[in-house]
């Protein structure tokens, strides 16, 4: 997650006549454009999107350099910001790379966040496109992880654009509760980096 750019006064301010301007990732929201050709659609995800106070943007930028279904693709090296720098490499499962692919991608994804006045992105969290703070290191089924960005959400971020992660339950709750002026709404949630599994995992304690 990288909230410090975001300014909650355009949440606290929102209105169905002046929304807070929310940017996705398709596969958040039912698109079908996960590499096996599958969505991870988010409850909580769509019941920000469909608040009148919001007006919802989606944007997949590995469908539109790869296609879909595609081979899963992940960094080696580094993570999304070294990626930009031309320090790590994106590597499908055949070993093909990808990077530039990935960088050409994570601008589209910058222009078109920028084109519509993006307040804030909430993107799916582990995919090295747009992790916000955790992504994969080799396939899914290894079960192995690395700190940092995917490519598009560190060029987000770059930029001043806040990233927030599709599993931080509790800023998406606090969210939630200033839209809706309800207090009672996921009151118990916690964010990815405040998981027990990620603090384990990472050997930090947030």
């Amino acid at each position: 997650m990288s909230m410090k750019q975001f300014s909650w006064s355009c949440i606290q301010n929102a209105s169905s006549s002046s929304p807070v301007r929310v940017l996705t990732s398709g596969c958040l929201v039912g698109q079908k454009v996960g590499w096996n050709d599958t969505d991870y659609s988010s409850d909580v995800v769509h019941r920000v999107i469909k608040n009148p106070k919001v007006q919802s943007f989606h944007f997949c930028p590995e469908h539109i350099i790869l296609g879909t279904p595609r081979l899963f693709t992940t960094i080696y090296n580094g993570n999304g910001y070294d990626v930009l720098d031309g320090k790590a490499q994106v590597l499908d499962t055949d070993k093909n790379d990808h990077s530039e692919k990935f960088r050409y991608a994570a601008e589209q994804m910058l222009a078109f966040a920028k084109s519509n006045k993006i307040d804030l992105a909430i993107l799916m969290e582990i995919s090295d496109s747009c992790g916000s703070s955790t992504i994969y290191l080799g396939n899914p089924e290894e079960k192995v992880y690395q700190k940092g960005p995917g490519v598009s959400a560190a060029l987000l971020i770059r930029h001043g654009i806040p990233v927030l992660g599709s599993r931080d339950y509790r800023t998406l709750g606090e969210i939630l509760r200033a839209l809706e002026n309800d207090e009672s709404i996921l009151q118990d949630g916690i964010d990815f980096c405040e998981d027990p599994w990620y603090k384990e995992y990472f050997g930090q304690y947030v």
